[in-house]
């Protein structure tokens, strides 16, 4: 190794998905000298085969890969990269063509469904795509872009052969990659645009352009899934599920399914739900009851009476619609009481509260977690009935704005975070770690950390966890003869009494803003990572 070896820098992975099955020429978009450089990925299974060129690997899936994300770190012996994505999918997959800047030259695409692997590569790139479309056709349009930490905030419009736009989206209800679900009004050729500004945002107007700028446009004419009703399926029952979406069965926007459980893995957390290749959903599975909001429910005369702790799938189905449910608990009983529908991609922005049976306000909340969902831990005051009470902030209804609401013991648990998950350490030095432990629910049990999976002569050590929440230093030491190693290991922290271990994690989303710019990312296609890199030069 030259007196000049550094660690590899990876920005990104160009194109940043294939489909499974095939063998493709990826880029490290970085900086990776001395090469070649060693590949770590989540997946064994899934190759990185460096090729001459700096940067550049053959990138071999096989036919049977799940279809999903996955991490990518590149490693010598001086270090290690960031963490990066690959998404693996099971639809033919393109990559985007230059010259295609303008809606009258736009790149041709002969069979959809397809997922365009592409680049705005230079200030004021518009990248066009052309795709043939039956009357009344639904075409839906989906980006990943700041899913895939992009420097793009990428947009999304249709326009006609002669210009003209006839859709455009910017940011769409999940994420701020946009969405669009269009219907053809003629037969003919229709032009899809993919373009952005800059992200984070700068002074300029212009559309922006970079190697960072990397996207993944989804098309198909086919059938895609929105949303299931209800939001979840109780483990070992048989599901009935109104799937809505496109191009579905029956009238094309919803369909009727059933879903078994018994046959899920018991450590399932979801029911997958797929009609086609291009995209499926996860529904969440648990222990708990699934119930579903019946009407009428507005009016303390009309309550709806519910067991809990359980979950419930509803819906403030038109302006004014207020849902109420009443329950039982006893004094001193602490429940964790949450809504979700913005997380879920609804448009709903929930408000949520408790009245007592007299329907006096006990508590209430609007938005939680940095997110326009709300949530609260209450405890009862007494023995008795009590509401709960849901209504829309805007005073909007219509028949998708779904809400999922939970009512789950509020059981004390705890979780650690360290600020990082990639680390150098030389022979007879130690390393200093910010770990965060977060205590839930009142838990004040005796914490200790563990390390798994470090190589002999590394250790971990801990300083004072506090009673509540707070920061703890942790720190890697290693002896003065230990050998140089370059590989993951896991960090744990653990209530011996309870006999509960939690993993720690890095959060790899993050959120800021500077000058009331938005910064970071706060959705990603993987949202965290817990296993930890470890480099003993």
């Amino acid at each position: 190794m030259s007196a000049q070896a550094a660690a590899p820098v990876m920005e990104h992975l160009y194109p940043a998905g294939a489909q499974r099955g095939t063998t493709n020429i990826v880029t490290a978009i970085g900086k990776q000298d001395p090469w070649p450089v060693e590949v770590w990925t989540d997946d064994a299974r899934i190759q990185f085969k460096p090729e001459r060129d700096e940067g550049r690997f053959s990138v071999i899936i096989p036919s049977d890969a799940e279809p999903g994300p996955r991490l990518v770190r590149l490693y010598n012996a001086e270090g290690a990269s960031t963490v990066r994505y690959f998404i693996v999918s099971d639809t033919n997959e393109a990559e985007e063509k230059e010259a295609n800047d303008e809606f009258s030259k736009p790149q041709a695409l002969e069979k959809l469904p397809v997922i365009i692997n592409g680049r705005l590569e230079k200030n004021g790139d518009v990248d066009s795509f052309a795709v043939n479309l039956e009357k009344d056709q639904w075409l839906i349009a989906s980006l990943e872009a700041y899913v895939l930490a992009s420097t793009m905030d990428g947009m999304l419009r249709i326009t006609d052969t002669n210009g003209l736009q006839i859709a455009y989206n910017h940011d769409g209800n999940r994420t701020l990659d946009p969405f669009l679900a269009w219907q053809a009004p003629a037969s003919g050729t229709y032009v899809v645009q993919v373009m952005g500004f800059p992200y984070p945002a700068n002074s300029s107007i212009n559309f922006d352009g970079g190697t960072g700028n990397i996207y993944r446009l989804h098309l198909t004419t086919g059938p895609y899934l929105d949303y299931t009703y209800p939001t979840g399926v109780q483990r070992g029952s048989k599901a009935e599920l109104h799937v809505h979406g496109w191009n579905l069965p029956g009238d094309g926007r919803s369909t009727k399914l059933s879903r078994e459980t018994a046959s899920l893995p018991p450590t399932a957390a979801n029911v997958p739900v797929r009609l086609s290749s291009f995209n499926k959903l996860d529904i969440p599975l648990g222990s708990l009851p699934e119930l579903t909001e019946a009407e009428p429910n507005n009016t303390t005369n009309e309550l709806q009476v519910i067991e809990i702790p359980s979950h419930l799938s509803g819906r403030i189905q038109e302006l004014g619609d207020v849902d109420r449910f009443a329950f039982e608990s006893k004094k001193g009983q602490k429940w964790e009481v949450a809504v979700q529908s913005d997380k879920l991609g609804f448009p709903l922005d929930a408000t949520l509260r408790i009245e007592d049976s007299n329907g006096k306000e006990l508590a209430k909340n609007d938005d939680a977690n940095s997110s326009a969902d709300p949530a609260l831990v209450w405890t009862a005051p007494a023995d008795g009935k009590f509401t709960i009470v849901i209504s829309s902030l805007l005073r909007q209804g219509g028949s998708n704005y779904i809400y999922r609401l939970s009512v789950t013991e509020a059981q004390p648990s705890f979780r650690a975070t360290v600020a990082v998950n990639n680390f150098n350490l030389a022979p007879g030095k130690t390393n200093e770690l910010k770990a965060t432990v977060t205590r839930i629910h009142g838990h004040d049990g005796k914490l200790v950390f563990e390390a798994s999976g470090l190589p002999q002569g590394v250790s971990l050590v801990a300083g004072d966890i506090p009673a509540k929440s707070g920061d703890v230093t942790l720190k890697l030491v290693a002896k003065s003869d230990v050998k140089p190693f370059s590989g993951h290991f896991s960090i744990s922290v653990k209530d011996k009494e309870a006999n509960i271990t939690q993993k720690a994690s890095n959060e790899l989303i993050s959120r800021g803003t500077n000058n009331g710019v938005p910064q970071g990312y706060s959705d990603l296609v993987v949202k965290e990572v817990d296993e930890f890199w470890l480099t003993v030069r």
